[in-house]
């Protein structure tokens, strides 16, 4: 490619157009083919003069005439709006990896180290099947050794029976049903929220499975009221919601209590002792009558 004639300019001036046409490369452009269409774009000589020769034959001598004139005359005008060929996008030049930031970091390391605390729990694989015209969904433990993989979960929702563990998952996929499917994605999540409780015994895993699935009813109660058409069903639907909303908290006090067990503790930070008054730290023991000490 010609960058320049020479004799025309300068070797310095030939040595800065060569680095700009050596930058536009690296950028991703075509300076040949840039050129290339350049020459073989349509000027608004060729169109003004295409035109003119196609009304010549269709036209009388004064219109082709006039049509001469307004061309000459407002050709600047008529070039703004005529489709002109478009130059091809070049290549966007690729980006630089990203940096974190530090804060960005130590976001990752923390969450790794919670990934490393974590339990493994297997996920539940759901597939249906359709018998005698009913949707049938089965339940099944997505982990190479099936047998370790529903161990895993017994331990992960704190059962000491196979029978509850089945119970369990047969409780969330009921929360996750939506119609006759159960929804696949739905049920693991719900798994998670229980498993997320580190149920100790199954009184916290079954309360753990209720807190899942009234907060699963909570979100799609919240879809239904911002999809509601009418003033009458919105209103019913918020009211069901702050009844879920209200019954989910109810489920955290509730697991608190039991799991301290209903001990209840008072604490003093500070004691004054007025002028005169005096304090006791320690047990007191009250008489048990008039003139008995004790």
């Amino acid at each position: 490619m010609t960058i320049v004639k020479v004799g025309k300019v300068t070797p310095d001036h030939a040595r800065d157009v060569a680095k700009d046409l050596l930058a536009s490369v690296v950028k991703g452009q075509d300076p040949s083919r840039d050129r290339a269409e350049e020459r073989g774009a349509v000027t608004f000589a060729k169109l003004a003069d295409a035109f003119l020769h196609h009304v010549e034959a269709l036209k009388k001598a004064n219109t082709h005439a006039q049509y001469a004139h307004m061309l000459n005359a407002y050709g600047e005008a008529l070039m703004t709006v005529l489709p002109m060929p478009k130059r091809a996008k070049t290549a966007n030049p690729v980006a630089e990896p990203y940096e974190p930031t530090a804060r960005e970091l130590a976001s990752q390391a923390a969450y790794a180290k919670r990934r490393e605390n974590r339990r493994p729990i297997p996920q539940i694989k759901v597939s249906m099947s359709e018998d005698g015209g009913k949707r049938i969904a089965s339940i099944a433990v997505d982990h190479p050794d099936p047998a370790l993989g529903y161990e895993l979960l017994a331990e992960a929702v704190g059962a000491d029976s196979g029978t509850f563990l089945a119970g369990t998952l047969d409780s969330l996929a009921k929360a996750a049903q939506v119609g006759s499917v159960v929804r696949e994605g739905e049920m693991n999540y719900a798994l998670s929220m229980v498993c997320g409780l580190r149920p100790k015994d199954q009184i916290e895993a079954t309360l753990g499975v209720q807190m899942a699935a009234i907060h699963l009813a909570t979100m799609n109660t919240a879809l239904c009221m911002g999809e509601a058409k009418t003033w009458e069903l919105r209103e019913s639907q918020e009211r069901a919601l702050n009844r879920l909303a209200r019954t989910y908290v109810a489920q955290v006090e509730a697991l608190k209590r039991y799991r301290s067990k209903g001990e209840q503790r008072v604490i003093v930070e500070r004691v004054n002792v007025e002028k005169g008054g005096q304090a006791i730290v320690g047990n007191v023991a009250h008489g048990g009558g008039v003139g008995e000490e004790k």
